[in-house]
């Protein structure tokens, strides 16, 4: 709502975020590698849920990595962080120039992105926490992405379905925010 640049200057926009003191995700998988599935489940319906909250204020954030995924102390609530790049969504999508480009989605490497890119970069996050890869290491080599019970057995094939929707190089597959929170919701009657 901002009437000119001068008026933007007295009064900036900001941010303010909690202080998280538990680390990051990264943190986490540096210690650990990968992550257990049931760990892995409740940080997706905590993130899933944190996503739905920033897009449904018409925002994509543009940076969804495990550096950006913060925890509290006990490691028991994880939120997302580091808005810095990200954009109000006008038509529901936005110019990037800016991003981390192993969690990025194919379309955001070419200037273009949509709430459905931060869909695609959260199914790398979640894929990562399961197996320890990025699977944007299939992509750029051409190969299909493997679900991640091929390296992590206590995936559940609900897991596997969800997570290569989301990394579905076509954007339009990709399941909405609001699709994953209710799709989470039904497995765990929340």
């Amino acid at each position: 709502g901002y009437k000119d640049i001068g008026q933007y200057m007295r009064n900036p926009p900001y941010i303010l975020l909690e202080y998280m003191d538990g680390g990051t995700l990264r943190d986490l998988l540096r210690a650990k590698k990968r992550l257990p599935a049931g760990y892995v489940a409740e940080l997706f319906r905590q993130l899933a849920q944190g996503l739905y909250d920033i897009h449904r204020r018409n925002i994509i954030h543009l940076d969804i990595k495990p550096e950006n995924i913060l925890f509290t102390k006990d490691r028991k609530v994880a939120k997302i962080g580091d808005m810095g790049i990200a954009k109000v969504a006008i038509g529901g999508r936005v110019q990037s120039s800016f991003m981390s480009p192993a969690y990025a989605a194919p379309e955001v490497k070419k200037g273009e992105a949509s709430f459905s890119s931060d869909i695609y970069s959260l199914g790398c996050v979640i894929y990562e926490a399961l197996t320890g890869i990025n699977p944007n290491v299939f992509v750029e080599n051409g190969y299909a992405i493997p679900p991640p019970s091929a390296y992590a057995a206590d995936v559940p094939p609900w897991m596997d379905e969800i997570i290569l929707k989301m990394l579905d190089l076509d954007p339009a597959k990709r399941p909405t925010v609001a699709d994953l929170v209710s799709f989470i919701a039904s497995i765990y009657g929340r």
